[in-house]
């Protein structure tokens, strides 16, 4: 029993002390577990809306990988032809190229025409049926879905030509990869939740039952109509933080959620460390004197108030100093909430940087790109220049990704080393780049960056020279879009990869002879049925006999909107979208029942059509010309196949065996326009041709010029000595049709004869003509 005054005023102030102390730590530990939880509460919801950022940015790269694909002619055409082994091939070269996980087709039906892997006709429906809205917008779209208990990320897109005849879809698997990813970013665990039927599936970054268990309590009979409350932030049994976010569409039966998870042990670890502190001072300060616990009751809880004040205001976000306390203690408490502070803000930064800048290169990525741009656009005037490496595709297939990677790098680094900084730089995809600046910097590039970009790069102690195209765009309009602005240099930087300047500037107008060139490319099939393509004949006259014996068939196109479109534009399109091969086959069709409707009124001749590379070089053509001659049992000697020396010399040995087979079919073979190409001996000999057609361009001016008719002259003896006959084409006066009758040309053909007619204005033509010249021998 203390009976002292002083004893019990020293007991009654210890006690008092104690219970500030103990007050006081409560407040601070409760604070600080309080403010843990809170932070940790918002890193989940953080790191949930980087998840959805990283799918952003994967949905737009996939979309942008999908478009590739259905902008692509062959596969347009393809799909237009209704190709299915082409379509396959496709779809399922694509697919690999840009790691999907499932394929889908539909048509414009939206009916199922292929998938991989399998795609049951009920999923199918219920994608479709979410869809509908997205269908008729026409416009490329993704949707995330659990297809078969597997969460994925589909992006579908239309194929037009020009308007949508199929949708592509390609889906994503939701994984474990996925989510490692952004656990990389956030440093938390992720996880994807697919909820379908009594089945939850899970794709996560951590093996936690109770997270198992949560989900699968969720599914279960007595728990159908909660499956609501699981959305946002929920508190495990264990502590652990759990934020569920839908990425399923509200209205779909199957769900699909993604999580974040913080487990208690991570963000109580800081509260257990201070509540251990928290202790140890407590029990240093029942020893201190009354003295002290006087000055510890007025000097500790002053900080203590600080230091709680600032751990609030670092929970909301805002930016203060840490308050100064004199005290070792707290001061090391006030330290630590500081360096918390600096850590959140480091993160935060970290995670803009990644989001605008490319990881590979540093350079600025697309999404950095796009906000410039629009800068850009606000002032009304600049310069964008994208450019790509040339062949760049070859070169990761010679010497392997990772020294391609360097190669980006190296590129990156003189982008960054040459230029100014006022001008901005950015990676736009694989090999693509695009510096811009908002003035003229055309002449910059052509003087100091070009020649920079060309300098060998040093990969393993070798020089690797890389060469890049530029499509070079003025911006000048303030009405123009993002979109516009990219599509306009990507034009510009197309027609150079086609041409041989390094780098090319859009010109006004080349976006409206693009949009043409993909209506006449989507027309082509309609053409044929509806008669605005059709054949005209322009006669092959026997100049010995002076009969009209043969005919080259020619053809034509007269759109009803477009007007005439001329042969040396809508072959090249039908070439470079893989058409030809159809526009060949209907050609070969209509020559065919027209040469059977003139023989029934006694008008027997051999007609000839134009074949090219593609045609030829294909195998499967052998088989459409010999089931054409089976369908309509016709003579094969009246076709005549006319094959120039170019397609000729793009494949010798596959060329000369077509026209083998061709020629044992009976159809004759003519080489036409014969001395433009690579006229050689050797391959005459080789060459099962039974005519030759001399080009045009050395008989039209035969009259005046005395090289042409030596050419002519030289080129009748030389086809008779190999047993071939002579069509001269360019026939257009009397004086030259008697110098190639003295030559021994075999056959003329011209306008001094007649033009390309119609089949009816042909057939009289060709009576009439035929008859005078009976009259006249």
């Amino acid at each position: 029993m203390i009976k002292s005054y002083r004893g019990k005023l020293i007991l009654l102030m210890v006690l008092a002390l104690s219970l500030v102390q103990l007050g006081s730590s409560f407040a601070t530990l409760q604070v600080i577990r309080n403010l843990s939880e809170e932070q940790a509460s918002q890193s989940v919801k953080v790191g949930s809306k980087i998840l959805r950022e990283g799918l952003e940015q994967k949905e737009a790269q996939y979309r942008s990988a999908t478009q590739v694909l259905v902008s692509d002619f062959g596969f347009k055409s393809a799909i237009a032809t209704e190709d299915r082994p082409t379509i396959a091939t496709a779809l399922e070269n694509h697919s690999r190229r840009i790691n999907a996980d499932l394929v889908l087709l539909l048509n414009n039906s939206l009916e199922r025409l292929l998938s991989a892997p399998v795609v049951s006709a009920q999923e199918v429906e219920r994608l479709v049926e979410g869809s509908q809205d997205f269908y008729r917008n026409g416009s490329a779209f993704s949707r995330n879905l659990v297809i078969n208990e597997e969460p994925y990320m589909i992006v579908f897109a239309p194929v037009k030509a020009p308007t949508t005849v199929a949708w592509v879809g390609m889906g994503f698997l939701l994984d474990k990869d996925v989510a490692e990813e952004t656990k990389q970013i956030t440093g938390l665990d992720v996880g994807f939740v697919a909820m379908s039927g009594s089945r939850a599936t899970l794709n996560t970054t951590i093996d936690e039952p109770s997270i198992e268990h949560y989900f699968e309590s969720q599914v279960s009979p007595h728990e159908q109509g909660q499956q609501q409350s699981i959305l946002g932030l929920s508190r495990l049994e264990s502590d652990d933080l759990l934020f569920v976010s839908e990425l399923s569409s509200p209205t779909e039966s199957a769900k699909l959620y993604s999580f974040m998870y913080v487990s208690s042990n991570s963000w109580l670890k800081r509260y257990y460390e201070l509540r251990n502190y928290q202790l140890w001072v407590f029990l240093g300060a029942l020893l201190v004197a009354i003295g002290v616990a006087i000055w510890l009751a007025k000097e500790v809880s002053r900080p203590v108030e600080k230091l709680v004040r600032f751990a609030r205001r670092i929970g909301k976000g805002e930016s203060s100093k840490a308050p100064q306390v004199k005290t070792k203690e707290l001061s090391l408490l006030s330290s630590t909430l500081q360096q918390m502070n600096v850590d959140i803000k480091q993160r935060q930064e970290e995670i803009v940087y990644n989001n605008t800048h490319d990881m590979l290169t540093g350079l600025a990525n697309r999404n950095a790109a796009e906000q410039y741009l629009k800068r850009l656009l606000d002032k009304g005037r600049g310069t964008l220049i994208i450019l790509n490496i040339k062949k760049f595709r070859l070169i990761n297939d010679s010497i392997g990704y990772a020294n391609g990677d360097l190669i980006l790098k190296a590129i990156a680094k003189r982008l960054t080393g040459t230029l100014p900084k006022d001008v901005f730089k950015a990676r736009l995809a694989s090999d693509e780049f695009l510096i811009a600046a908002d003035y003229d910097i055309c002449k910059l590039f052509a003087e100091q960056l070009l020649p920079a970009l060309q300098q060998g790069i040093n990969i393993d102690d070798s020089q690797v020279n890389v060469y890049v195209n530029a499509g070079v765009y003025y911006l000048n309009n303030r009405s123009q879009t993002i979109n516009d602005m990219l599509r306009c240099a990507d034009i510009a930087l197309s027609k150079a990869k086609r041409s041989a300047d390094s780098f090319v500037l859009y010109q006004q107008g080349q976006d409206e002879n693009y949009q043409r060139q993909l209506h006449i490319i989507g027309i082509f099939e309609e053409s044929m049925a509806d008669g605005s393509m059709y054949l005209e004949y322009q006669p092959k006259v026997n100049l010995n006999s002076g009969q009209c014996t043969e005919a080259e068939a020619l053809l034509r196109w007269q759109d009803k909107e477009l007007g005439f479109i001329s042969p040396e534009e809508f072959i090249q399109l039908a070439e470079l979208s893989g058409n030809i091969r159809a526009v060949t086959n209907w050609v070969i069709e209509e020559v065919i029942k027209q040469i059977i409707l003139w023989q029934a009124k006694g008008l027997s001749l051999r007609v000839s059509v134009n074949i090219s590379v593609d045609d030829l070089l294909d195998k499967g053509f052998r088989f459409i010309v010999r089931s054409l001659l089976e369908k309509y049992s016709i003579n094969p000697r009246c076709l005549s196949f006319e094959i120039t020396e170019s397609v000729i010399m793009s494949d010798p040995e596959l060329a000369v065996e077509s026209m083998n087979i061709f020629k044992d079919l009976g159809i004759s073979i003519a080489i036409d326009d014969f001395g433009t190409g690579y006229s050689s001996l050797s391959y005459l000999k080789k060459v099962p041709a039974s005519e030759l057609k001399i080009d045009k361009s050395f008989v039209i001016d035969f009259d005046n010029n005395e090289e042409d008719r030596m050419i002519v002259e030289t080129s009748v003896e030389l086809a008779h000595s190999f047993g071939m006959k002579v069509v001269a084409e360019g026939v257009e006066t009397e004086s030259c049709l008697q110098q190639l009758k003295t030559f021994g040309c075999d056959l003329g053909q011209g306008y001094f004869f007649t033009r390309a007619l119609r089949a009816n204005d042909f057939e009289a033509w060709c009576e009439k003509f035929n008859s005078n010249t009976v009259l006249t021998d």
